[in-house]
């Protein structure tokens, strides 16, 4: 994992074509899907996530030469010494590393930052010391609930407004959304 250290709130294209400008006059190669991005994987504040190496290709991410035959590279757009991995960024970011922990049957020690490869603070304080929860998310999650909404499923339950998280991603019918304003309302008033 590593973090761009680009702005958190450009657009994922803008984000995109700066690393690739940076990478490509680093003389990193180009991929088959015609990036410079070392990454394979590059992870916008709102959650896009664009592939910019095939998993099969070699990256180039590590200064370690052979990792970049052996491991994955995932960017977070921003400079996590300052800015806060959360939301839908998170969101994305588990999904993406659950997906690809399933794919090649990888291991909670399988997730690595940059930083143990190098010395840098590549990917940010704030990533590294989510590591544990990252792990945590990926690896043991709560039934399809996302993990920022964790909180809101504690209170929603304890508070009884929704009472079955057997399939917490189902829909919800009207006549269930009805049930839930009622719950809500009738709570504001006792």
């Amino acid at each position: 994992m590593h973090h761009s250290v680009t702005p958190q709130d450009l657009p994922l294209n803008q984000s995109v074509a700066r690393i690739n400008a940076g990478h490509r006059k680093r003389q990193f190669p180009m991929s088959k899907k015609h990036y410079y991005v070392g990454y394979h994987y590059v992870i916008a504040k709102n959650g896009e996530v664009r592939q910019t190496r095939f998993d099969y290709e070699v990256g180039a991410h590590s200064p370690q030469q052979q990792g970049n035959f052996k491991y994955l590279g995932v960017a977070l757009i921003g400079n996590f010494n300052n800015d806060v991995l959360e939301g839908e960024q998170y969101d994305a970011l588990i999904s993406l590393l659950r997906r690809l922990a399933k794919d090649y049957n990888w291991a909670k020690e399988d997730i690595h930052f940059h930083q143990e490869f190098k010395p840098t603070a590549c990917p940010g304080k704030d990533v590294i010391g989510k590591l544990p929860q990252i792990r945590e998310d990926i690896f043991n999650p709560d039934p399809m609930i996302s993990p920022h909404a964790k909180e809101a499923v504690k209170w929603a339950s304890k508070e009884k407004l929704i009472q079955n998280w057997d399939e917490p991603q189902a829909p919800m019918s009207r006549e269930n959304f009805a049930v839930v304003l009622h719950r809500f309302y009738k709570m504001l008033e006792g």
